[in-house]
């Protein structure tokens, strides 16, 4: 029997491409825009919860902030709310928030096979 892939695994993987494509779209903090020398600099934040995995490795509910935007967002959520639309727009929004109720078990190798492939996309 196959080994389960693991979240610490896919953690890793999604956070690479997060904050990789973040320093592709804006070189840096995608809600202050400050410019970082590396994706290392950058934080995975998540724009709905982690907890369900259902959206935890949804690309789309993933954004690489740097450490003063994470933490200004996860505590105060008027903005956050404001800045999950500026982001994704209402229709993505209402799709991804579709997705977090999902109770269906996440497929850990697709996920994996999936961020290994978006990945390519985001290696210098």
């Amino acid at each position: 029997m196959k080994k389960e892939v693991s979240v610490k695994t896919l953690d890793r993987l999604c956070s690479q491409v997060v904050r990789r494509r973040a320093m592709q779209r804006v070189g840096g903090c995608e809600r202050c825009l400050k410019k970082k020398i590396s994706y290392q600099n950058l934080d995975w934040a998540h724009l709905l919860s982690r907890n369900k995995h259902s959206v935890r490795w949804d690309l789309d509910n993933g954004v690489g902030l740097c450490g003063g935007c994470h933490i200004y967002l996860d505590t105060h959520s008027k903005e956050k709310e404001a800045f999950k639309l500026e982001i994704l727009g209402e229709e993505r929004l209402a799709m991804l928030e579709a997705r977090e109720r999902d109770m269906s078990k996440v497929d850990r190798e697709a996920v994996r096979l999936y961020l290994r492939e978006e990945l390519k996309k985001y290696e210098t």
